[in-house]
């Protein structure tokens, strides 16, 4: 006997389960089915082309030519200016003969040294990129 209902319920529908039919004929599985072809691993060959492409293009961005373009100015700029200024403070200082090591001018072979890459190029670029760091953050 099905369960008696209030006046206030409405006759209650059985729920059907739903099920989804496709309307393709389902397909056979078969063993080539069941084995995942995956993509063929580039060579080294590939690798080194793709990277020097990705590399070439964005060197070649006109923001990044003019972004190390700026550092280079200002790296020609600070150099020229601290040797200068070194040069003048050692003239300057008349009192003693002999200059500790602290204290040193810097050698004039440093001039031009981002102009064109020389031996004292490494140098004069770890002095640039100290300065910035320590004095301007």
């Amino acid at each position: 006997m099905p369960p008696k209902r209030s006046a206030n319920q409405a006759p209650s529908t059985p729920t059907k389960r739903r099920t989804l039919v496709s309307a393709l004929p389902p397909t056979p599985v078969t063993l080539s089915s069941k084995i995942t072809k995956e993509p063929a691993l580039p060579t080294v060959e590939q690798l080194l082309g793709q990277s020097k492409v990705t590399t070439d293009q964005w060197y070649r961005s006109k923001s990044t030519r003019e972004g190390y373009a700026n550092y280079v100015k200002a790296g020609i700029l600070w150099l020229e200016n601290w040797v200068k200024d070194a040069a003048s403070a050692e003239k300057d200082d008349n009192t003693t003969n002999e200059i500790s090591e602290d204290t040193q001018a810097p050698d004039i072979a440093l001039k031009g040294a981002f102009e064109v890459i020389k031996e004292e190029t490494p140098l004069a670029l770890r002095l640039f990129i100290t300065y910035k760091c320590d004095h301007q953050g």
